[in-house]
């Protein structure tokens, strides 16, 4: 199966080269998106797509090198999504990776995870790095916000996702245009959106565990700027979740059981709190029981818990 890659791009012109150069024989088509460079990032990414087969030019162009709207990540990553629409035009059934452009992330690691979601049969394929000190080599303090950030995304979303913020993902392109069009997050931790989003739709959720090389790259991102609103934001699409699995049976195949519990600890107590029954404080009670029984149904529930469950491969690349 085809692939195509985005590859976001801020200031990576001593790295995109090596990067690009390294992309294996299954990438047919390569979009980069200079996000508000000040360097030489075009110019390097062009050259060396040029050296590795691609083409800017004629009936089938494989290679863009498009100005991102310098909104962040997200919106890059966008933009992206929406120019490998335009190019291949109706070839619906390639796949689109996003992979970034630091070198942080082997491109072999593409054709493993190509590979493990169409051996499950899985919709997305997700990259997840070594958080421990075993293989990987994560600067603490990005370790630690990860931990924070996965956390709230795999209550939201409802995936086991042992690292929402990794960068690499890989999906069908029609799936991606879809993805793109409903969930709108341009900065830092559009990753986790896109898990709530897919975690909403019901879809099948794969990952394969990819050893990162960390080097002299800067990270622009503030995790203090992000938690606060992303937290706000997961928090919304936990309920969404509760609400579309649980009371609308909208999800996973889920006991009756615990469909009539979470029905009876949500809508009861909801109703109370909307009608000025309680007051603030029991308010906030009552949005703590109602997220622990999600959490409690999440875990006892064997068919759903198998559904969350993620294929997990180690790749030592």
């Amino acid at each position: 199966m085809p692939v195509v890659v985005i590859m976001p791009a801020r200031d990576e012109g001593p790295r995109i080269g090596d990067v690009i150069a390294t992309l294996p024989e299954i990438v047919g088509a390569l979009i980069v998106i200079d996000d508000g460079s000040t360097d030489h990032t075009s110019k390097v990414a062009l050259e060396a797509g040029l050296d590795a087969g691609f083409t800017d030019h004629g009936t089938f162009c494989t290679l863009k090198i498009i100005s991102g709207p310098e909104e962040g990540p997200g919106a890059a990553v966008k933009a992206g999504v929406l120019a490998a629409d335009s190019m291949l035009g109706v070839r619906k059934e390639w796949d689109l990776v996003v992979l970034d452009a630091d070198g942080q992330i082997p491109p072999t690691a593409i054709q493993s995870l190509l590979d493990q979601r169409l051996k499950v049969g899985a919709d997305i394929g997700k990259g997840t790095r070594d958080l421990s000190d075993r293989f990987g080599s994560m600067p603490r303090w990005r370790r630690f916000w990860n931990r924070v950030i996965s956390w709230l995304a795999r209550r939201a979303s409802g995936f086991e996702v042992q690292d929402s913020q990794c960068g690499l993902v890989i999906m069908p392109l029609s799936l991606a245009v879809e993805l793109v069009g409903e969930v709108h997050w341009p900065g830092y931790g559009y990753p986790a959106k896109w898990l709530t989003w897919a975690g909403n739709r019901g879809l099948r959720l794969t990952q394969s565990r990819i050893v990162t090389i960390y080097g002299g790259e800067v990270s622009h991102l503030r995790p203090l700027h992000l938690l606060t609103p992303l937290s706000f934001h997961l928090l919304a699409a936990l309920l969404k979740r509760g609400w579309n699995w649980y009371v609308r049976g909208k999800g996973p195949q889920i006991s009756k059981i615990l469909r009539f519990v979470v029905v009876l600890t949500w809508c009861f107590p909801f109703a109370l709190a909307v009608v000025g029954f309680f007051d603030l404080i029991a308010d906030f009670w009552v949005m703590g029981f109602m997220l622990l029984s999600l959490f409690l149904c999440d875990r006892l529930d064997l068919r759903t818990r198998k559904c969350l469950t993620l294929h997990d491969s180690v790749q030592v690349l």
